[in-house]
């Protein structure tokens, strides 16, 4: 990003150009090529970027897991935006996920649920299918996840951070 900035590049617009660029080259091949973005709800503000894609797969909106160990699930995202950075947010996390949450101090257990879901209502409204992506592994956070994801007419998806584990729905 800073070789980007330093450049003079807007990140945000190349990203919409080069999924732009993949619809078009994909459809090209097969009229009925879809585009199903990975994260980054915020871009469906953008109508011309709303029209390219065709559904959302946003991670984390509940809960994250470490990427490169442990663990695995279960870490809570502050649920709104003035639980970020609080210690009463803070005292709530487990060891591993503390340490996630220490570590990396732009990681998503600095973003808060309620951002994710405000952006994917955005999407909602440009007509996307929303995949809400979550990583957990007891019982009371998968139940949480299918259940919330459902009331606001998302598709919940639930496994280990890794995706190497099927969580069966409930």
């Amino acid at each position: 990003m800073a070789i980007a900035e330093e450049e003079g590049i807007d990140t945000i617009e190349e990203m919409k150009e080069f999924v732009k660029r993949i619809k078009e080259y994909g459809t090209s091949l097969n009229p009925n090529f879809i585009v199903i973005a990975q994260n980054a709800a915020e871009l469906a503000e953008d109508d011309d970027y709303a029209s390219t894609i065709d559904a959302i797969a946003q991670e984390h909106v509940w809960f994250d897991g470490s990427a490169t160990g442990e663990p695995q699930g279960d870490c809570p995202l502050p649920a709104t935006d003035e639980d970020i950075d609080t210690e009463e947010y803070a005292g709530t996390l487990s060891l591993g996920c503390k340490r996630m949450y220490i570590e990396l101090p732009e990681g998503t257990l600095h973003v808060s649920s309620k951002e994710y879901i405000d952006n994917l209502i955005i999407a909602q409204h440009q007509d996307l299918p929303i995949f809400a992506v979550d990583y957990a592994l007891e019982e009371k956070n998968i139940s949480l996840v299918y259940e919330e994801s459902r009331k606001l007419g998302f598709t919940p998806f639930v496994s280990n951070r890794p995706l190497d584990m099927f969580v069966d729905p409930r």
